[in-house]
């Protein structure tokens, strides 16, 4: 979610405003358009296109690279990659439902997946959307990267843990 000099924050956003609508998602979208941050987005897929416009108004650039996870972290896990501008055509193409995750950001050009998705388009000369429709890239698995990420805060947590109770035994 965070890599050296490429995303040095992350950001968690829900989809929705607080009143459930589809207006002003967030007073933050400045911040979350900020390109040293990646952004993750929760209950995003009924209102990224309007996400999307607001974060472009922002500043974020079009082609910034994004990612949606469908039942991520499960056997039934599907992915799709694209830019930012593509990303909610990519999604209705290769049928995603929620729950979904959305990750936006230059990280995303770290994962295996994003370099597939690349060679797809190349190889068809088509839009990522097509590539996807053509070459099953809403297939891909998410890489071990976020996996990597969660057990290391895991273990980070197990330690801290385990010092505040070896604390403990000594007082």
């Amino acid at each position: 979610m965070t890599h050296r000099g490429i995303a040095t924050s992350v950001r968690f956003l829900t989809g929705h405003s607080r009143e459930g609508g589809e207006s002003q998602l967030d007073d933050t979208l400045t911040a979350c358009a900020d390109p040293n941050t990646t952004l993750i987005v929760y209950m995003g897929l009924s209102t990224l296109p309007l996400l999307v416009e607001q974060l472009r108004v922002h500043g974020m650039p079009a082609d910034m690279p994004a990612v949606a996870v469908e039942r991520g972290t499960t056997v039934h896990q599907r992915v799709v990659f694209d830019t930012l501008e593509q990303l909610h055509s990519s999604i209705q193409n290769a049928k995603l439902k929620s729950p979904t995750l959305l990750v936006i950001g230059e990280v995303v050009r770290l994962a295996a997946g994003w370099q597939q998705q690349l060679a797809a388009v190349e190889a068809v000369g088509a839009t990522a959307a097509a590539a996807v429709a053509q070459h099953s890239c809403a297939r891909l698995q998410l890489p071990d990267a976020i996996g990597a990420v969660l057990r290391r805060q895991q273990q980070h947590h197990v330690q801290q843990h385990e010092e505040v109770r070896q604390e403990t035994l000594v007082n």
